[in-house]
């Protein structure tokens, strides 16, 4: 099944709600973490994937030996999540879930990450200007990480919030090239 971002979305505001609830919200950037080791483990463990894959192995077995490798067997909150996510066979939306979970940190730290993707080496004062600008209009805290990407030719790609700007020479050449095409 094709991972859903929406419905992430809808068990990343779910597990959101349960930590609000059981005030444990503040330790949200923890479970980020766990969930990534987990994500990871599945992606490149053939043999531990293969569990939750396995109809004949139980749910149960396969929420005792995730929680074994996390070393979170105590973990009330975090056995209920992953109980949900096993009984649904929606492990394959751990990506997604935990892209949302950490938009959600950000939020809550009032923190946007910016990644600037750019031709060439950009000056100082073009850089302190950038950061000015974004911060004006988000009026949020924000973090930038800069890359380099001689294909774009000229301009900047921007993409934050999961959205991406493209203010390349390249995006627009490219956006030429889809619209003659789709012309026929």
């Amino acid at each position: 099944m094709k991972a859903s971002y929406s419905l992430a979305f809808r068990y990343s505001k779910a597990f959101i709600e349960f930590l609000s609830q059981n005030n444990k919200i503040n330790a949200l950037d923890s479970y980020i973490e766990i969930l990534k080791t987990l994500d990871k483990k599945i992606q490149q463990d053939e043999e531990f994937s293969n569990l939750f894959k396995n109809p004949v192995i139980s749910q149960k077995h396969v929420l005792n030996k995730t929680l074994e490798y996390l070393d979170k067997s105590g973990d009330e909150i975090l056995s209920k999540f992953l109980s949900l996510i096993i009984e649904n066979k929606r492990q394959e939306l751990l990506a997604n879930i935990i892209r949302h979970l950490r938009v959600h940190s950000l939020n809550m730290k009032r923190l946007v990450r910016v990644k600037l993707t750019t031709a060439k080496e950009l000056s100082k004062e073009t850089k302190e200007l950038i950061y000015e600008t974004i911060t004006k209009k988000t009026g949020r805290k924000i973090s930038i990480s800069y890359t380099l990407d001689e294909s774009l030719i000229g301009g900047i790609q921007m993409e934050f919030d999961d959205k991406l700007f493209d203010y390349s020479v390249k995006g627009y050449l490219d956006s030429i090239i889809r619209d003659v095409s789709s012309r026929g």
